[in-house]
């Protein structure tokens, strides 16, 4: 569980992405991400007291087919998911 002092935001922070990434809670998309830094603000989310939020990682059409090669595309979350508080504006 995470708490927030006031004046703090909470972001999660994706390592690598490919190659867009976007997080929603109770159906309201808090944001999207497509390229570094691969950061959203879930600030709302956590005020709300959300346990969870909904992640979904969309690829380019070529990795669909890409199943017939040796040499796959990436697809997917690479590396560590973390939270990130911060008390200013920006991260």
């Amino acid at each position: 569980e995470i708490k927030l002092k006031d004046g703090q935001r909470c972001f999660l922070d994706f390592a690598k992405v490919h190659e867009v990434i976007s997080v929603s809670h109770a159906g309201k998309e808090l944001g999207v991400a497509w390229e570094p830094p691969y950061r959203i603000e879930i600030t709302s989310a956590v005020k709300a007291g959300a346990k969870s939020v909904e992640i979904k990682v969309g690829n380019i059409l070529a990795a669909a087919f890409d199943h017939y090669k040796d040499d796959k595309l990436p697809s997917g979350i690479f590396g560590p998911v973390k939270t990130v508080t911060t008390e200013t504006k920006e991260p």
